[in-house]
């Protein structure tokens, strides 16, 4: 297994399509990873553009503990 896996990965709802809230500094590696298992451009979101900037809990970054900026799926 790569280092890669130890990132854990959110599913969206009702869909087997991953999507990975990152902060800045893991943008790059959700990328790789989207492109490595799906073989297709990730789509790139800002929590805003996702509709998700206004929930009651931040969102961290899958990787991190920093606050999520970007949705990639």
């Amino acid at each position: 297994m790569d280092g890669n896996m130890d990132m854990r990965m959110r599913n969206c709802e009702g869909d087997n399509e991953l999507m990975l809230l990152v902060c800045e500094d893991h943008l790059e590696l959700a990328i790789d990873i989207i492109v490595d298992d799906y073989e297709k451009a990730p789509e790139l979101l800002t929590l805003e553009q996702a509709g998700l900037a206004n929930e009651k809990s931040p969102q961290k970054c899958t990787r991190c503990e920093a606050l999520a900026k970007y949705v990639v799926s």
